[in-house]
């Protein structure tokens, strides 16, 4: 029962520190990730993102296990990946800086 109350301790104690700026800045990163996860669905790139976090896992499983070869040919593969992606994903790229970029702020949170 006591770890119980100790635990409860230690969360009250943290939320009291909470202000509004921690605040603010969870709610821009939840709204980055809400965008983020809206593109990806509608521009049918959920399947590149599925590939790239399939790698990420491999890279990740390559350096627990210290396979350096198969860790380095990963990493250059991510490297070369990016700048693919940026390649294929030009016009929608392109659409969501135009967005940004016009006068309307209103635009791109729609």
């Amino acid at each position: 029962m006591s770890y119980i109350i100790n635990v409860f301790g230690f969360i009250w104690d943290n939320i009291r520190t909470i202000g509004v700026s921690d605040i603010l800045d969870i709610a821009v990163v939840a709204f980055c990730i809400y965008k983020a996860v809206t593109f990806f669905s509608r521009t049918g790139a959920g399947r590149v993102l599925r590939g790239v976090v399939l790698m990420l896992l491999l890279m990740w499983v390559a350096s627990l296990l210290k396979l350096t070869v198969v860790n380095y040919f990963i990493g250059h593969t991510l490297q070369v990946g990016i700048l693919l992606l940026v390649i294929v994903f030009q016009p929608e790229l392109r659409h969501v800086l135009e967005r940004v970029g016009s006068s309307e702020i209103s635009m791109v949170f729609s």
